[in-house]
């Protein structure tokens, strides 16, 4: 079995990927490895800057997403991966694509984690079948953006989930950090 762990992390835009990348790097693993962050050409210009990383230890390198027939293309080095999806990326071909680069890389997927935009939900209900979508995948769910919604709305949309036994672990993300990455 395999040491080498590689994290998939979905979300829309704007959702707080790049802080949550930072958590983790920076304090969800063991003492100094080697970790590397791919992260989408496209969602960085969107945030404005690549996440702020403070171990010395991670190698951060964009990528440009081209759809489904391109492929991931990308050569993971370090002992722990995190690949942040693109932002605007189709998540089931997002997902298939990264599913036939692990058959091919020498790593064993740790988790997927979705960091759901809860203010973006509930105000543009069109993006809700498109989180249903990285929440079929994933196995953790990071409820960020939360300043405008109730806490019943929260309730219900996690429940959403729940009611149909899908496995995932929901959790709060509380100004961009989480409580035990």
């Amino acid at each position: 079995m395999s040491e080498r762990l590689v994290y998939l992390i979905l979300g829309s835009r704007g959702a707080g990927q790049n802080d949550i990348v930072s958590d983790l790097v920076d304090f969800g693993g063991a003492e100094d490895p080697k970790s590397q962050v791919f992260v989408s050409e496209e969602d960085v210009v969107a945030w404005g800057s690549e996440p702020t990383i403070h171990s010395k230890q991670v190698e951060l390198t964009r990528y440009s997403w081209q759809g489904f027939e391109a492929g991931l293309a990308f050569e993971a080095t370090g002992d722990v991966v995190f690949v942040v999806a693109d932002g605007l990326a189709d998540p089931a071909d997002f997902v298939e694509a990264f599913s036939y680069w692990l058959q091919e890389a020498d790593y064993e997927l740790g988790r997927i984690i979705t960091v759901a935009d809860c203010d973006r939900i509930k105000d543009e209900k069109q993006l809700l079948p498109w989180y249903d979508c990285c929440i079929h995948f994933s196995d953790v769910v990071l409820l960020s953006n939360r300043q405008t919604v109730s806490n019943k709305w929260i309730e219900e949309f996690k429940n959403r989930y729940l009611k149909e036994y899908f496995p995932c672990h929901f959790e709060f993300v509380k100004k961009g950090r989480l409580a035990n990455p």
